[in-house]
């Protein structure tokens, strides 16, 4: 579906050649600007290849802007995300909580994929939702830990350290 013939040889249809163009650009930018890039949200402004303004390539487009530092930093941002969304998953035996957990991993699997093909990072309508599930995920890491360490105080507490007998015994 990306070339305009099925024989041998065939050209990519014109919106597949205008992806790679648009790389291709990108990329040679990045040659040009490796560790920092041409800065945040510039590819747009600089009318590179016909009317685009995106790269429809989000880690392209990072590279390119950003450079090898600021792709390190958002690669380290989704690893982080998702870490933490697979830490509530292993650590709880909650059906509400795991649901979260595996629901937040199921949109960070999307984006990353997603994010290879068009940028679906900076539009809020989209990413304002990861967030949002990002701050469920981490209040429910947050109960978790709680709960663990109530049951491990409970587990300390004698049995009958409640008893009026030693509360009296204890005044």
């Amino acid at each position: 579906m990306t070339t305009d013939d099925v024989v041998e040889g065939a050209q990519f249809d014109s919106s597949a050649q205008d992806r790679l163009t648009l790389w291709h650009d990108a990329l040679e930018l990045f040659k040009r600007n490796p560790i920092s890039g041409t800065g945040f949200d510039t590819y747009g402004s600089m009318g590179r290849v016909g009317g685009y303004r995106d790269t429809h390539n989000y880690y392209v487009k990072v590279l390119a802007e950003m450079g090898v530092i600021g792709l390190m930093l958002y690669l380290a941002v989704l690893w982080k995300m998702a870490a933490t969304g697979l830490g509530l998953f292993r650590a709880t035996q909650d059906p509400f909580w795991r649901g979260i957990a595996l629901g937040f991993l199921a949109m960070m699997s999307s984006i990353i994929i997603s994010n290879f093909f068009g940028d679906r990072w900076t539009y809020q309508q989209l990413d304002g939702y990861i967030w949002i599930i990002l701050g469920c995920v981490i209040r429910g890491s947050i109960a978790v830990q709680e709960e663990l360490e109530i049951d491990s105080l409970a587990a300390t507490v004698p049995a009958d350290a409640g008893s009026p007998e030693l509360a009296a015994a204890q005044t």
